[in-house]
């Protein structure tokens, strides 16, 4: 092996430690960093000169830097992720169901019947007591207000829940947009042999923010990109470089809250097959939890009425 074969050797050594330096460097820096994979230089031998014994390799070169994640852990985490935000937007709202029905500060339905019922035994051990009879009319009044307020307020609650639910489907349209187009780019990039190791982590880090919206699976596919789907019913979100939006609608049997449906199918629902990701929790909550909680308001309120009418 000549003088010079020997020196250009010793650089491309150099300058793949040189290399597997900066990715180390890299990883550490990184490795607070919301979405970074860390990165994994692979040496490969390259050259041979002959020796006593045959051919021996002479040199090296990185052939390839290589992402390390494991794709079954990073697709649990993806679907307990929509278990989390659907748990949370659960949490967060029956907390502020709990404030509305609270009993404990002397304004609720427990304290107004109370007072309601006392009025009334007062009433019947003096039944021509005028005092007594305008306490009546005034704890019935009071008893009225308390249940139109307590309705009132889980009815608003209910509506904002409804506009919660529209703003995360307009946050939803841009991420599936978003990865559609990092698809796009990652095949570009890979299919020309460039690495796309940041791209996927960015892509990674949006897969993260739309599962704790909507509860999805999702494929990578032969060329790098990524097929989303709903897991409920299969309906595509994303397919390599396209994307699906969504819209709401208001629905005339259901108080004409919004359904979610697809731009391209508004008439069928996807309300049923969303059941994860906080769209998943709001719409349990405002379209079941509510809706209990009002009726039963609503049937204690019609029970209070029918037995003093009786």
């Amino acid at each position: 092996m000549s003088l010079g074969s020997v020196l250009n050797t010793a650089k491309q050594a150099i300058l793949s430690n040189l290399t597997a330096i900066n990715v180390t460097g890299s990883n550490i820096a990184n490795v607070s960093t919301p979405g970074y994979t860390r990165l994994n230089p692979v040496f490969n031998a390259v050259g041979t000169s002959s020796a006593g014994s045959g051919q021996e390799q002479v040199g090296v070169e990185i052939s390839d830097i290589q992402r390390i994640y494991n794709k079954f852990l990073d697709a649990q985490i993806v679907t307990q992720n929509a278990a989390v935000s659907s748990a949370s937007a659960r949490n967060d709202l029956l907390t502020q169901i709990e404030s509305v029905l609270n009993e404990s500060t002397g304004s609720g339905v427990s304290d107004a019947l109370s007072q309601f019922w006392s009025a009334w035994d007062n009433l019947s051990a003096n039944p021509s007591g005028e005092a007594e009879r305008s306490v009546i009319v005034s704890a019935a009044q009071n008893l009225t207000f308390v249940f139109n307020q307590k309705a009132e307020e889980l009815y608003t609650l209910q509506r904002n829940t409804d506009e919660t639910i529209a703003g995360d489907i307009e946050k939803l349209n841009g991420y599936l947009s978003d990865m559609s187009a990092l698809n796009t780019e990652i095949v570009r990039i890979e299919s020309a042999g460039g690495s796309a190791s940041a791209l996927r982590d960015t892509r990674g880090t949006l897969l993260d923010n739309i599962s704790s919206i909507i509860d999805i699976n999702y494929i990578e596919q032969s060329d790098g990109s990524l097929y989303i789907y709903l897991p409920q019913n299969g309906k595509t979100l994303v397919d390599g470089s396209q994307n699906w939006q969504l819209m709401v609608q208001p629905n005339s049997s259901n108080s004409n809250f919004n359904d979610i449906v697809f731009t391209d199918d508004t008439n069928n629902s996807l309300n049923d097959y969303i059941q994860g990701g906080e769209l998943g929790g709001l719409l349990e909550i405002r379209d079941v939890t509510l809706p209990a909680y009002i009726d039963k308001l609503n049937q204690t309120a019609s029970s209070i009425v029918n037995k003093v009418n009786s």
